[in-house]
């Protein structure tokens, strides 16, 4: 780990190697004992410092890549953004659907359990049945729709549910199914957008 003195001749170091061709190299920070401003490198720096090279210039902090804080401390990477599509229940498993999951209330009309080869059934998940037939499916609605979704995601059963989601699709990738035909606008396409950005927020 950089110590004070490393760290504040790092940063010195940057700010010239800005001010240069990411190919050139300033004379003052080749540690020449004979060069005026010269610096003496560490092992420590020398690695820094070449990763700053193999990047081609670009400075990436020592946080961002996930090592050593001023604290001490290590940071936790970044969570994988989850991989969430959206299909329709009638459709048949695809390679790309990993974890498939109807989020409909009802269960489909004429689809057996076998057919459907889900691995799961969150009905908790569905929008209330008022605001289910206040939508009746018009896309010009769909944007309140989605609004007043999210605020009922809110409720402690379906919060519970979103949460449930949230762990599945960390894990693997997951198809979110709904019987209707024009699932770009349907309860599936506002989890999943939910799922991905990890947020019930509006």
């Amino acid at each position: 780990m950089l110590n004070n003195h490393d760290r504040e001749i790092l940063f010195e170091t940057e700010r010239r190697l800005l001010r240069v061709s990411s190919r050139a190299h300033d004379p003052s920070v080749q540690g020449s004992a004979g060069s005026p401003g010269a610096i003496t490198i560490g092992p420590d720096l020398a690695l820094a410092l070449a990763r700053w090279e193999n990047e081609g210039g670009r400075w990436i902090p020592r946080a961002a890549a996930g090592t050593d804080t001023d604290s001490g401390e290590s940071s936790s990477p970044k969570m994988p953004r989850p991989r969430v599509r959206v299909g329709r229940v009638y459709d048949a498993r695809t390679a790309e659907d990993g974890t498939r999951v109807l989020v409909d209330r009802l269960w489909p009309r004429g689809l057996t359990r076998s057919r459907a080869d889900l691995d799961e059934w969150c009905k908790q998940i569905a929008p209330s049945a008022a605001l289910r037939r206040w939508y009746g499916h018009d896309p010009t609605r769909f944007a309140e729709f989605g609004r007043r979704y999210r605020s009922e995601l809110a409720d402690p059963e379906r919060a519970a549910a979103l949460q449930h989601l949230r762990e599945l699709a960390q894990q693997r990738p997951m198809a979110l199914l709904t019987a209707t035909r024009e699932v770009e606008n349907s309860e599936a396409a506002v989890l999943a957008d939910l799922l991905v950005a990890g947020s019930t927020t509006n």
